[in-house]
């Protein structure tokens, strides 16, 4: 997974959703709706979850969709509802608070692809798959 997701490093001047200024951006939207990825992504989060219980999957709009799509279907999003929050890159973690808040779910983890060092306190235990530094290199 690791080699298919170094693909969507791109190298310039950026600004993130966040807002923060980068010189590295990962578009993970150009693979994360292969087959490929999909069957990665989905063998490392079925060990991730494992253990825990949950209703669905969500994930803020745009980057996470293709990832999240695979728990959507025919769920009900309704208060208390124990939800994997699924995010693709993870910088500030302000999409996903805003995603938990506006859902009204119950975070029972946080997954994301690529972690580019986060530092604040989310609400679930928060798991990522791989780090800056593993694709960025």
């Amino acid at each position: 997974m690791r080699n298919l997701v170094a693909t969507c490093v791109k190298r310039g001047e950026f600004t993130l959703r966040s807002g923060q200024k980068s010189d590295t951006f990962i578009d993970l939207e150009e693979v994360s709706s292969t087959p490929l990825f999909m069957i990665l992504f989905l063998d490392v989060l079925r060990e991730i979850v494992r253990n825990d219980v949950y209703d669905t999957f969500i994930g803020p709009s745009k980057g996470a969709d293709p990832l999240v799509y695979v728990g959507r279907e025919g769920i009900r999003h309704r208060q208390g509802t124990r939800a994997i929050v699924l995010e693709d890159v993870l910088t500030t973690g302000g999409s996903v608070l805003r995603c938990i808040e506006e859902s009204g779910m119950t975070p029972v983890r946080i997954v994301s692809v690529v972690d580019r060092g986060c530092a604040i306190k989310l609400p679930a235990p928060y798991t990522p798959i791989l780090s800056m530094s593993e694709v960025s290199t």
